[in-house]
């Protein structure tokens, strides 16, 4: 149960904005782990055991291919992270260099349609 309501609260994200593209990169590394601990509890009678058997069978498989995979999600967050951080600076070029523009405009007296004086 306490594992559950752990995956339930890395969804829930307050004023989440759907475009924000580091909040997107975060949730995917958090959800790149991939548990290979599948349980084996069952109510019917040697299900259990059955279970189990299984699982020791696979499990080097499952375990494999889950570290793959897991790595594979944790780059590719990574990547997210780093394109947030790239579209971060180019925001903050665009706001400085709009600043400027507007300056230039002034200086010279343009006019919002184009018009000069």
């Amino acid at each position: 149960m306490a594992r559950a309501r752990t995956a339930v609260d890395r969804f829930r994200v307050a004023g989440a904005d759907p475009d924000d593209i580091r909040h997107a990169a975060l949730l995917l590394e958090a959800e790149a782990v991939l548990d290979v601990d599948v349980p084996t509890r069952s109510r019917l009678p040697g299900v259990t055991y059955l279970k189990h058997a299984v699982k020791r069978l696979v499990l080097f498989y499952v375990r494999f291919l889950a570290v793959q995979v897991t790595a594979l999600g944790q780059a590719a967050a990574r990547l997210g992270l780093a394109v947030a951080n790239r579209v971060d600076r180019i925001d903050g070029d665009l706001v400085d260099l709009r600043a400027r523009v507007a300056a230039l405009e002034a200086a010279v007296g343009e006019r919002p349609d184009g018009d000069r004086p």
